[in-house]
C-alpha cells in the first residue's frame, strides 16, 4: 500500500442520528411557536404581487413542501466525519436560533455571533501564520 493511500473514514452515523434527534424537534417547536407568536399580534403585514392572487391552489403541491422536511434531516447524514457534520449541525441551530428570536434581541445574538465567529477567524489565521 502505497504512503499516499487514503484510509477511509467512517461516516458518524449514530451522531447524526443524535443531532437529527436534537435539532427535528427544536426545528418543529420554534417554528409552531413562531406562527403562534404571530397569531396573537393584532396586524401582520404581507407583501404580495397582484399576479399572485391570480395563482390556483393546488393542494398536492404541501408535498414537495413537506420534501423539505426530509432533506434537512437527510442532510446531517450525507456528512463525512464528525468535523464536517458538527459544523453542519451548529449553522442548521444558529439559523434555526437566529430565526426563532425577534427584535434587540436577534441584533444583539447575531451582533455576538459575528464578533466570536470573527475572533476565532483571526486567531485561526494568527496560528496558521506562525
Amino acid at each position: 500500500m502505497s504512503e499516499n493511500a487514503v484510509t477511509p473514514s467512517v461516516r458518524p452515523w449514530r451522531r447524526a442520528a443524535a443531532w437529527l434527534l436534537f435539532l427535528g424537534p427544536f426545528f418543529f417547536a420554534t417554528y409552531g411557536l413562531a406562527t403562534w407568536l404571530t397569531t396573537q399580534r393584532a396586524h401582520v403585514g404581507s407583501i404580495v404581487f397582484g399576479w399572485e392572487h391570480a395563482v390556483p391552489f393546488v393542494p398536492w403541491t404541501i408535498v414537495p413542501y413537506w420534501a423539505i422536511d426530509a432533506l434537512y434531516g437527510i442532510s446531517l447524514f450525507v456528512c463525512a466525519d464528525k468535523s464536517e457534520l458538527d459544523t453542519h449541525a451548529k449553522r442548521l441551530l444558529t439559523a434555526q436560533v437566529a430565526v426563532a428570536l425577534s427584535g434587540r434581541d436577534r441584533d444583539k445574538v447575531l451582533s455576538d455571533l459575528l464578533e466570536l465567529l470573527a475572533i476565532r477567524e483571526l486567531a485561526s489565521l494568527a496560528g496558521n501564520c506562525r
